[in-house]
């Protein structure tokens, strides 16, 4: 109403009917992954599980972190982490320290999910080469790129390489810039500064810049792994002067070049590496 006057239209009938409200329902809630599988699962490594929290209908439903609970029962408790993945599911990860079948307990709101508690045996032989594709494979990763060729780096300018974290089938491994290590020595002690590349094989750029001729000593490893090849050892001198080549006299004359009997030497390209660097933020 405006001063007591109903307004075209008003009043307005609403009809309200009694309708279903959602709630979560733990039978149809799930624990699924490699993390819950005895012959998948490994000693003294992270294995990790998703939860589905999910209503009557079996579509995902929203709870917060701290509704969740996963307690493990077995020789010496491990050490277990949850992570929000921000898409209603939630991550866990358990390291087992020791062998024993251990029982593992997911518990939202206090109560015991389907098929929980989950029973999982780890024993001495779990230290297979069976690895989660979470975690990191150092020894196949690669890295590409001049930043480790003493004969293409130049003192006083930015030298560069590509990581390519890889699962030991030789997939693309998606892992967190924080489990990546450079560490330079050397003259100067350079800083490397690390670049994540949002594309398919998810690989990150080191950029680092020797300002001084000498030794410099580079290590990289993934989650505390060295990588095939590292540390790598580069010795640095200065550039005196640019390669020579020999061209056709015939070729000479057309860049008006004086040459002498049949060949003549003429100045080569700089063998300077060009490289394109992006703008970042």
């Amino acid at each position: 109403m405006i001063e007591n006057k109903h307004i075209e239209g008003s009043p307005f009938s609403v009809e309200v009917r009694r309708g279903l409200r959602k709630t979560l329902s733990h039978s149809t809630t799930e624990a699924r992954g490699v993390g819950l599988i005895s012959a998948k699962c490994f000693l003294d490594k992270p294995n990790v599980f998703t939860i589905f929290p999910k209503d009557g209908e079996g579509d995902l439903f929203l709870i917060e972190k701290e509704d969740i609970s996963v307690d493990i029962a077995g020789n010496k408790k491990p050490k277990v982490d949850i992570f929000d993945n921000q898409d209603g599911t939630f991550d866990v990860e358990w390291t087992p320290l020791y062998p024993d079948t251990y029982k593992i307990n997911v518990l939202i709101k206090g109560k015991q999910i389907e098929h929980s508690p989950f029973s999982v045996t780890i024993s001495n032989s779990s230290k297979s080469t069976v690895r989660n594709s979470k975690l990191s494979s150092a020894g196949s990763s690669k890295i590409t790129g001049f930043g480790l060729d003493a004969s293409k780096i130049e003192i006083g300018q930015l030298a560069a390489f590509t990581i390519i974290p890889l699962n030991e089938d030789g997939s693309p491994l998606d892992i967190s810039k924080e489990k990546i290590f450079v560490k330079i020595t050397g003259p100067g002690n350079p800083n490397a500064s690390i670049y994540f590349n949002d594309d398919i094989e998810k690989t990150y750029d080191v950029e680092w810049e020797p300002k001084e001729e000498g030794s410099y000593h580079i290590e990289v490893k993934i989650d505390g792994q060295s990588i095939a090849g590292s540390p790598f050892d580069i010795n640095l001198v200065p550039k005196t002067q640019e390669k020579k080549k020999l061209i056709h006299p015939q070729e000479a004359s057309k860049q008006n070049v004086l040459h002498n009997l049949n060949l003549i030497l003429v100045q080569t390209e700089s063998p300077h590496l060009i490289r394109q660097h992006k703008l970042r933020a």
